[in-house]
C-alpha cells in the first residue's frame, strides 16, 4: 500500500500494475498521486503473470469479492504471451466488466498541441463510447473436434435491447455536452441480425434528441473517414469490438497508444469502476525505460474526475500539457526523455502548483483579516 501520511481517507483504490510497462508506468503516477496528496488509500496487489508464476492462477480465486471493496480500480497492463496466452491472462480483465456491470467504455482521443501525428494536419477530438459487457466478447462458443482435419469453431455474439439502450443514450447525453454529433458504427449491410438491431435502437433514441446531428457509418467506410477528415467526428458509439478497433485507430491518428486513457464505467455505482490505458504490456519496450507513463496519468484523471476531484484531474491534463509543450515527452510523441523524467515534470509541476495556489489562499486569508 502507498499513501500519504496523516490523511483520513475518503476513498480506497485497488492498484493493479500488472505486467510489462504496466509496473513502469504505474510508478509514474504514484508519483503523481504523492505530489496531490489526496485522500485517497491505493493498496497494490501483484496480480498478473507474477501472481501466476507464484500461484499458477492470474488473480486470487477471491478477486471479485475484493475489488468490490473498492471505490476504483486502476490497471497498468496485462499480458506475457511468452508465459500465457493473452485470452486467458485478460480474462479476468473481462469478467471484471462483465461482473461488476461496467458496461460503459469511454475512450477519449485528442490531439494535444505539440505532438507529431501520422497526418499533415489533425485537428481530432471524439469521445469513442464503446458497449462494454456483451457484445462480440461475450465468451459464447467454442472449438469442436479440435486436433482433427474437421476442426471447426463457432463464436457467437450477444446484442440485448437494454444493453444497447444505455449505452446509445449515454453517447447521445455525452454529446451534449461536446459537439451535438453522434456516429453509429455498424456493420448491419453484412450482418443482418446484431447490427441490425444496433440500427433499430440507434434510429429510436436518436428521435428523443432532434438537437443532436446522428449518422451512421460502415465500419469499413468510418475507418477510412476518420484518417480522411478526422475533425467531422464528435462521439462515436457502437459494440464491443468494433469500438475497441475505432478507438485504437484514433489514438493512433492522435499521435500515440502511449498518451491514451481508457474508463470502464459502473454509471450507478453499485460496483467499482476500472481505469487504465490503453497501450497495453509492450513488452518489446519494457525494462528500457522509454514506455510513456501519459495515458496511465490520463486514466488516473478519468478517476478521479469520477471520483469528484474535478479540480485535480484538470491539474494533471495541465501538467500534461506543459511536459508536451517543453518537449519533455517520450521516444513515441517525438521526445528524448525517459519515462522517469516524465514523471518527475509531471509530478513537479503539479507540486508546484498546488503550493502557488495554497500560498495565494494563505495571503488572502491575511488581507481579510487586516
Amino acid at each position: 500500500m502507498a499513501c500519504e501520511k496523516d490523511v483520513t481517507f475518503q476513498h480506497k483504490i485497488i492498484v493493479i500494475p500488472g505486467d510489462g510497462i504496466g509496473v513502469e508506468v504505474m510508478s509514474e503516477a504514484e508519483k503523481m498521486f504523492q505530489s496531490l496528496n489526496l485522500p485517497i488509500q491505493r493498496d497494490y496487489v501483484d496480480w498478473g503473470i507474477q501472481h501466476y508464476l507464484k500461484t499458477g492462477k492470474v488473480v486470487p480465486i477471491d478477486y471479485i469479492d475484493q475489488v468490490k471493496q473498492y471505490d476504483a480500480i486502476l490497471l497498468g497492463s496485462l499480458g506475457d504471451p511468452r508465459t500465457l496466452p493473452d485470452y486467458v491472462t485478460l480474462e479476468p480483465l473481462i469478467q471484471m466488466r462483465q461482473q461488476l456491470d461496467q458496461f460503459l467504455c469511454l475512450r477519449p482521443a485528442k490531439h494535444f498541441p505539440g505532438i507529431p501525428t501520422p497526418l499533415k494536419k489533425c485537428e481530432i477530438d471524439i469521445l469513442v463510447v464503446r458497449e462494454n459487457s456483451e457484445g462480440e466478447y461475450s465468451n459464447i462458443g467454442g472449438i469442436f473436434k479440435s486436433g482433427t482435419p474437421d476442426e471447426f469453431a463457432i463464436e457467437s455474439a450477444v446484442h440485448t435491447r437494454r444493453g444497447l439502450e444505455r449505452v446509445i443514450r449515454y453517447a447521445f447525453e455525452a454529446s451534449r455536452k461536446r459537439r451535438n454529433h453522434v456516429t453509429l458504427a455498424t456493420k448491419s449491410n453484412a450482418m443482418k441480425y446484431g447490427m441490425v438491431l444496433w440500427d433499430s435502437v440507434f434510429e429510436a433514441i436518436a428521435m428523443e434528441y432532434p438537437d443532436v446531428t446522428a449518422e451512421k457509418y460502415y465500419m469499413d467506410a468510418l475507418s477510412a473517414e476518420i484518417v480522411k477528415n478526422p475533425s467531422k467526428f464528435d462521439v462515436i458509439v457502437g459494440s464491443n469490438l468494433f469500438c475497441d478497433i475505432i478507438s485504437d485507430l484514433t489514438v493512433t491518428v492522435a499521435g500515440s497508444m502511449g498518451i491514451a486513457p481508457s474508463a470502464n464505467i459502473n454509471p450507478e455505482r453499485t460496483f467499482p469502476s476500472l481505469f487504465e490505458p490503453v497501450h497495453g504490456s509492450a513488452l518489446d519496450i519494457a525494462g528500457k525505460g522509454i514506455c510513456d507513463p501519459i495515458g496511465t496519468m490520463r486514466a488516473s484523471s478519468m478517476m478521479l474526475e469520477f471520483l469528484g476531484y474535478s479540480e485535480e484531474s484538470v491539474l494533471i491534463e495541465e501538467a500534461i500539457q506543459s511536459s508536451i509543450l517543453q518537449k519533455i515527452t517520450t521516444i513515441d510523441i517525438g521526445g528524448t526523455k525517459t519515462t522517469n523524467e516524465v514523471g518527475n515534470f509531471i509530478a513537479d509541476y503539479i507540486r508546484s502548483k498546488k503550493s502557488s495556489t495554497s500560498s495565494s489562499m494563505t495571503r488572502s486569508s491575511k488581507q481579510r483579516k487586516q
